[in-house]
């Protein structure tokens, strides 16, 4: 294997790590906000949940 080839390995694996660390980053935060959307949405369930319980015992 020549330099080049190396060099040029070794650039291409640094590139690839790179975009593997941004994705990392992405899939750490889209968990984060899906955790967040999924209590969101419990709360609003709940919600629906209580507000229907009220209407129910008003009729």
């Amino acid at each position: 294997m020549t330099m080049f080839n190396e060099a040029e390995l070794i650039r291409q694996l640094e590139e690839q790590r790179a975009v593997i660390v941004q994705k990392s980053a992405q899939v750490n935060w889209l968990q984060t906000e899906n955790s967040v959307l999924h209590k969101k949405c419990e709360e609003l369930q709940m919600t629906v949940e209580l507000q229907r319980e009220f209407i129910k015992s008003r009729n």
